[in-house]
């Protein structure tokens, strides 16, 4: 697993390239897990990562793991009080597609912006516990 702090500008989505070490501004460009081959008949599901980013009154967390359900894995967003386990369970935050690659930042106590790969239209913004989350396109190096 690599957990990278990053920062970028409000007005810019986030690029790997502008991707730098920063302070309670932005969390991961990205949150990788490699996991073992798993028989794909099995319906057995598990939570594997751990990736948090604080909110800047510190109460609360982003949490970026993934879901590992057979053969498949998907990136999972969740907000969590500060210190929670990763659930055992998908994410309360609905990232279209589940990337594995998600980028976010908190802007203030009760609100995130995250950044997702991908050409579909942008999910309208999610309140989840207090907390207003709100969707932008992650762009790619040379994309």
């Amino acid at each position: 697993m690599r957990n990278t702090e990053t920062s970028y500008d409000a007005a810019r989505p986030p690029t790997a390239e502008r991707c730098t070490r920063a302070t309670r501004t932005v969390i991961a460009c990205g949150l990788l897990v490699t996991a073992l081959p798993i028989q794909s008949a099995s319906t057995n599901c598990r939570s594997a990562g751990d990736l948090r980013l604080a909110s800047p009154d510190g109460r609360r967390e982003m949490l970026l793991y993934v879901r590992i359900c057979g053969d498949r894995a998907t990136g999972e967003v969740e907000i969590v009080q500060k210190g929670a386990p990763v659930p055992d369970r998908p994410g309360n935050i609905d990232v279209p597609g589940h990337p594995i690659e998600v980028s976010g930042r908190w802007t203030s106590d009760a609100a995130l912006i995250l950044a997702v790969p991908g050409t579909n239209a942008l999910p309208k913004p999610q309140r989840i516990d207090g907390v207003t989350v709100t969707f932008v396109r992650l762009i790619k190096p040379g994309s």
